[in-house]
């Protein structure tokens, strides 16, 4: 237990020259915020709503500790206050808060903690962010992307912890009520939990926020980087109103004063305790763009011929001898193009890379970590080496409830795919939200949901037969760009399904294309090529002794791709088919 020796009195702590405090620092500068950062807070921390519980983890303090030396700089996101709180800093060495108790820092016993009162403590400092944490329009002079380098830039020590505050309704008359020697003049509210007005005087570090609303941040990740924490304020006393300006109840909404924290260098708040939040994503990514020429393949005649809708796919496409897997041989960007979809679910279409290989040592069951018979994108996600991305969130037709339009496309990631690297799809059925979410791709949202990948292995079917939810073809004998067509209902068991739809296995509900930067880095000689023959079973483009020779290996084998009538079955008639198809020449 350390010594609690103040170092200083209340009475000889040195204050603040009396004048007037701007309202914007002299040291703002502005930071560019994307879209995609607005919806994720909107969707969130949706004003007036109770805040997800798992952003208010009480197993953990929402204390930042520096891990390497680094500065640290706070960006102004929103704020839905009735109030103008003030925002501020507070920077501990040494573990100063460790052996206190709130009683012991609250040395007038009034159950409000101030900023005089921490400000006494051997190794605690504290300054502003913003004196009116309060938009322009809304009481206040900031903008969306204001943002400042917390004391002009210092470098902290690594080991030091930053906690912040907000002073409630105290920005008035150019000043800052309870931030000078003035003692308990507004409500402080704190990211450290135990000084926190509802907090009993018994409270420590290891006090349990969920027994007493103790809580006042949500403090999540922005993404899976960790580089940016997203904060957010509840302003009000939390359980009781009277101690309030003007007695308001709390909303639990947790966006009274709303930024974004991040630190130079980036890894240094990269603490693995946070929650990551659930991105929000625009139904149209900003990024798109047109690709007229989408794979060198007539879409159309895609979606009419090869994946005609309500029909069988070609079992030439879906041949379990290849892995519908792409392996990039050498580092190229990729061209993502989406051809169609005929769904009637609002699907999202994601994708994961890894080094080849990476994934064949893991079963379904140890990759399935809650056994819910379904992998999500977050369990694979908690594996190492595997790293996924969303690539249309919203994966449906404009006209058929989506934005995306035939022949549209992005580059895949923003960023090179390494060689050796695999590359796979994932189809999240009806997965996209009406709050611009995508249901269990970075946390289990408790929904159930279906996901369907490229790697059979990972689909929830328990017949091998019918784990396979892709079809799979080159676009032209060149071998230069590959075709997808998923199915996104279980093929097996229609009462999974939402509306209890069965599966019409005819694999077009989501079709893209992939096209590398590098020609020939999708080589992958066992898959066919769309509008080839059926009947060309070793891929040459000619009709000739070895597919006869293959045919009558794959028949004796009871091997179901020669099952040219789609029956499951392999007999006498599929016999009859490859016969007509050969000698015809598949016309």
């Amino acid at each position: 237990m350390k010594s609690h020796t103040m170092i200083a009195t209340l009475s000889s702590l040195t204050t603040l020259a009396m004048g007037s405090i701007p309202e914007l620092p002299a040291s703002l500068y502005t930071s560019e915020i994307d879209s995609d950062l607005i919806s994720t807070i909107a969707s969130t921390l949706p004003e007036s709503s109770a805040i997800d519980a798992e952003f208010l983890d009480s197993g953990y303090q929402p204390i930042i500790t520096l891990s390497e030396d680094a500065s640290v700089s706070v960006v102004f996101l929103d704020e839905g206050a009735g109030y103008r709180n003030t925002l501020g800093w507070i920077a501990i060495t040494d573990d100063a808060l460790s052996g206190y108790t709130k009683g012991q820092l609250d040395t007038d016993g009034s159950g409000n903690v101030s900023l005089v009162e921490l400000g006494v403590v051997t190794g605690i400092e504290y300054g502003l962010v913003f004196p009116n944490v309060s938009r322009s329009g809304s009481g206040g002079l900031l903008q969306s992307g204001d943002s400042l380098d917390i004391d002009d830039g210092r470098v902290f020590d690594a080991g030091t912890q930053i906690v912040f505050c907000l002073l409630q309704n105290a920005w008035k008359y150019g000043e800052v009520e309870g931030y000078s020697i003035e003692l308990n003049t507004t409500t402080t509210v704190y990211s450290a939990d135990m000084i926190n007005p509802e907090s009993p005087s018994s409270a420590d570090l290891t006090i349990d926020s969920s027994l007493h609303s103790a809580r006042h941040v949500a403090m999540l990740f922005r993404d899976q980087d960790h580089e940016q924490i997203i904060m957010g304020f509840e302003d009000l006393h939390r359980t009781d109103r009277y101690s309030n300006d003007y007695s308001i109840y709390s909303d639990e909404d947790f966006n009274d004063a709303v930024f974004l924290v991040s630190s130079t260098p980036a890894s240094a708040i990269s603490d693995a305790d946070i929650a990551e939040a659930d991105p929000a994503f625009n139904p149209r990514p900003p990024e798109v763009f047109s690709n007229p020429d989408c794979c060198s393949v007539d879409t159309t005649q895609i979606l009419e011929v090869e994946l005609p809708e309500r029909t069988n796919v070609n079992a030439a496409f879906m041949d379990p001898s290849y892995v519908p897997t792409v392996i990039v041989s050498q580092s190229t960007l990729l061209v993502l193009s989406f051809v169609g979809e005929g769904a009637i679910y609002q699907n999202s279409l994601g994708y994961l890379t890894y080094p080849e290989g990476a994934l064949d040592a893991y079963t379904f069951e140890e990759i399935d970590a809650d056994g819910d018979g379904v992998v999500e994108p977050f369990e694979l996600r908690s594996i190492d080496e595997v790293e996924i991305g969303m690539a249309f969130a919203h994966a449906s037709v404009a006209g058929g409830g989506g934005a995306i339009v035939p022949t549209e496309a992005i580059i895949l990631g923003n960023d090179e795919i390494p060689a050796g690297n695999a590359l796979d799809f994932f189809l999240v059925q009806d997965g996209w939200n009406d709050d611009r979410t995508v249901k269990d791709y970075l946390r289990d949202t408790g929904e159930d949901t279906l996901c369907f990948y490229t790697l059979d292995k990972l689909n929830p079917e328990t017949d091998p037969l019918y784990k396979r939810h892709v079809a799979m073809m080159f676009t032209d004998d060149s071998f230069s760009s590959v075709l997808f067509g998923f199915e996104d209902l279980h093929r097996l068991d229609r009462e999974l399904n939402p509306q209890r739809y069965e599966s019409d296995e005819d694999f077009n509900d989501n079709v893209f294309c992939i096209s590398p930067m590098e020609l020939g880095a999708l080589a992958h000689t066992d898959v066919p090529v769309a509008g080839g023959c059926a009947a060309d079973l070793d891929s040459s483009g000619v009709l000739n002794f070895f597919d006869i020779a293959r045919f009558l290996e794959l028949f004796t084998e009871n091997d179901l791709a020669v099952d040219f009538n789609d029956d499951a079955l392999i007999n006498y008639f599929d016999i009859v088919v490859f016969i007509n198809l050969f000698i015809n020449g598949c016309a």
